[in-house]
């Protein structure tokens, strides 16, 4: 079986990459470049454009974001088809979006494709939030299941030793990090900030300080398998200080549903260091290196209990139909 990857984003491609390595499933990825919003007209120029390289492959997996989908639905794809829903089944960008989208018809679509109107093809989720959008948001039920991104076959990290001094701790480079940073730099906590290339480029610090602004992101799962600690607030003291700056979470946000997301999910507690206040946080970054040193075995532990079960799901929906 040959497969082929469409997706806009490196994180899925790489998520994938590494599912079909572990199945030894031959695997092809194409990055996306037309727009976000798929419209039906757009969705039928794609096909009958790349027609023959689609039609040449046994599986298409669709990912981030699910109106790919579209293009093989709407088209009659002969293959087999999985679409893993990244950030909304109906995601649209607002400032390029020339069709209407999402427009009737393309949830339609999808509702006849979660209602089992496709036979060929199976829709899966990448954290539980998309379920409950579907029913609370969109007004319908979605049988699929959950295929988490977890990082097969990732290489065992090294140890991280013990060394003296204070533990070095990374801010990454996102939108409600910079209220973190700030309050971090007003609290005296020593901290480094800017763009870095994934969990290897994360290996000098002993954690990342991160406030979330996502139901999931593939950063957490990426972290895990290279054991990379993340301190992050509670979700009380979130929502809290989420009052007090220009707060992003990608919409929509639902405080009562706050627990479905996976920084906030107790199945990854464990990898996890949580502070409810400032003066928390404080006193978990001087915590000494040995702490951290323990952070980091927890994370790679809770990946090698899990990732396991979680690729007996992913065989499961790529290898039986």
């Amino acid at each position: 079986m040959k497969a082929l990857h469409v997706t806009h984003h490196a994180g899925c491609a790489s998520s994938i990459a590494s599912v079909c390595s572990a199945l030894g499933i031959p695997l092809e990825t194409r990055f996306a470049g037309w727009n976000y919003n798929v419209g039906e007209g757009l969705a039928a120029e794609i096909y009958a454009m790349h027609r023959d390289l689609y039609e040449s492959f046994d599986l298409v997996i669709t990912s981030d974001t699910a109106p790919l989908s579209r293009i093989f639905l709407q088209n009659a794809y002969p293959g087999r088809l999985l679409v893993w829903v990244c950030n909304r089944f109906d995601y649209y960008d607002g400032a390029t979006n020339d069709c209407g989208f999402p427009d009737p018809g393309y949830h339609e679509l999808f509702k006849s494709l979660c209602g089992g109107a496709f036979p060929n093809a199976k829709v899966f989720s990448y954290t539980a939030f998309e379920h409950e959008y579907a029913a609370k948001y969109r007004g319908f039920a979605w049988g699929g299941g959950t295929l988490k991104p977890f990082i097969f076959n990732a290489p065992v990290p090294d140890e991280r030793v013990v060394t003296e001094g204070r533990p070095r701790f990374f801010v990454p480079p996102y939108h409600n990090d910079t209220w973190l940073s700030s309050a971090m730099h007003e609290a005296g906590i020593p901290h480094e900030r800017g763009r870095y290339d994934g969990p290897r480029g994360l290996s000098a610090y002993d954690a990342v300080v991160h406030f979330p602004y996502a139901w999931s992101n593939l950063a957490l799962f990426e972290a895990l398998a290279n054991g990379v600690p993340y301190v992050v607030p509670t979700a009380r003291f979130l929502r809290e200080e989420s009052t007090k700056f220009p707060f992003f979470w990608s919409p929509p946000m639902d405080w009562p549903l706050i627990g479905l997301s996976e920084w906030y999910d107790p199945v990854n507690a464990p990898a996890l260091t949580f502070f409810d206040s400032w003066a928390e946080l404080s006193e978990v970054c001087h915590r000494g290196r040995g702490y951290f040193q323990g952070a980091s075995r927890r994370a790679r532990g809770l990946h090698e209990r899990l990732s396991p079960v979680e690729l007996e799901k992913w065989r499961g929906a790529l290898l039986s139909w």
